[in-house]
């Protein structure tokens, strides 16, 4: 008998640390969506050049879903995609850019948070120029988001800004696409 009730006690026990941590996860959880639709050109956006690196590379030329995994500064794993916006998937196959507009969709996804705007482009030759950016939609847990935006920077380049926060501190970041030849470049911070 008296086994019998130390093994009650043990799983009263275990189902209240169970409940315990599901509270405590319900309670620190926090998920975070943000829109911004507009997009204007902005010359003063902050472009540090510098710390940019690349990460995806898209030739409008194929145009096809291009996919990259890349790793940023803080060892975290991400997945960079930039996918042409077609409404029937066999126009992607059939009508090459050669000369035209089309729209792009950058996507940049970590385990935290993932990143999504569009940009038109316009191509002309062997070279590209972006009208414009907009469309912007970040998702993410834990974190707080301050401000986000989207911008064209120039003819040549796209940028999404963000400010994060959380009880401890507060960082800013960038995730962006940039016109090089035929092809669009994708990087971050």
């Amino acid at each position: 008998m008296t086994t019998e009730i130390k093994k009650r006690r043990w799983s009263y026990l275990l189902g209240g640390i169970v409940l315990l941590a599901l509270v405590i996860f319900l309670l620190t959880y926090r998920s975070v969506s943000v829109e911004v639709d507009a997009a204007e050109l902005d010359n003063e956006v902050s472009t540090v050049t510098e710390n940019e690196t690349d990460v995806i590379e898209f030739d409008m030329n194929a145009d096809t879903i291009s996919e990259a995994t890349y790793t940023d500064e803080n060892g975290e794993e991400g997945t960079a995609t930039i996918t042409p916006d077609f409404d029937n998937p066999l126009l992607r196959a059939s009508s090459p850019i050669n000369s035209g507009t089309r729209t792009y969709t950058i996507t940049y996804q970590d385990s935290v948070c993932k990143s999504t705007f569009k940009i038109s482009c316009k191509k002309v030759g062997t070279t590209g120029d972006i009208l414009s950016a907009y469309g912007l939609t970040y998702k993410t847990f834990i974190n707080k988001v301050d401000s986000a935006s989207v911008k064209k920077v120039s003819t040549k380049k796209a940028q999404a800004n963000f400010r994060f926060s959380n009880i401890v501190m507060s960082w800013t970041g960038y995730y962006g696409v940039k016109v090089s030849g035929s092809k669009l470049v994708g990087f971050h911070d």
